[in-house]
């Protein structure tokens, strides 16, 4: 495959990769590093194919590739680069768990092998490490990934899942599918329930869904301490 482009035009705006130090960093910066993102909800098309540009560099900065992600997913192309997807389709999910990032060009795939090959690297890959996968689930209006969502979800412990950052994008699957108008809130709610473990070290619905409805609402249990109903 041909070297990565590392340079983009938006008009007069210019992003870039710069090599610094032992990777590359993506300029000009925002605070809360969503450079891609909220180009990617203003509409520009070719923030897609920027964004996976940036998740096939490798050694690119951490918080630079979960921009990508999110703003990859937000809306992903109909035709990826087949050299990406053929890098992507060669992952072996159990054995290169650092490369999960790559499975967000499988967003919205018409493949049933693509779609197969993501369930399975929900399944497989070690916490911290799905979440290519959890954003890419997101894209499918489909009862299978909405359930390896939920079971992944009620899987976790809520410290740990905080930490990794992987309770922020399971918000995102959930609110992505009410946005869409393709689940409810009370729809989620029941399916969180129903999948709730009895082993309280785990995630609780009421927990889980403080987050979804806010993600910056830690505090009160959901609903009953808040002005919210389902």
């Amino acid at each position: 495959m041909k070297e990565l482009v590392t340079e983009w035009h938006l008009g007069n705006m210019a992003i870039e990769l710069r090599h610094e130090g032992e990777g590359w960093v993506l300029f000009p910066k925002t605070a809360d590093f969503n450079l891609l993102r909220t180009l990617a909800d203003i509409g520009y098309p070719i923030i897609a194919r920027c964004a996976l540009d940036v998740i096939f560099q490798d050694c690119a900065y951490g918080p630079d590739i979960a921009d990508a992600m999110e703003a990859y997913v937000r809306k992903p192309l109909s035709e990826p680069p087949a050299p990406y997807l053929e890098i992507c389709r060669k992952v072996n999910w159990e054995r290169e768990s650092a490369k999960s990032p790559k499975a967000v060009i499988l967003a919205g795939s018409n493949s049933d092998e693509d779609q197969e090959s993501l369930l399975h690297a929900l399944r497989v890959l070690p916490e911290n490490m799905r979440d290519g996968p959890i954003l890419a689930a997101s894209s499918f209006r489909d009862r299978r990934f909405i359930e390896a969502i939920v079971e992944l979800a009620m899987s976790l412990e809520e410290f740990n899942a905080l930490a990794t950052g992987e309770l922020r994008e399971i918000s995102i699957c959930f609110n992505t599918w009410r946005n869409c108008g393709f689940l409810s809130l009370k729809e989620v709610d029941q399916l969180l329930r129903r999948h709730e473990s009895n082993d309280r070290d785990l995630m609780r619905a009421t927990r889980l869904m403080n987050y979804i409805v806010c993600p910056t609402w830690d505090q009160l249990p959901y609903p009953a301490e808040s002005s919210l109903r389902i």
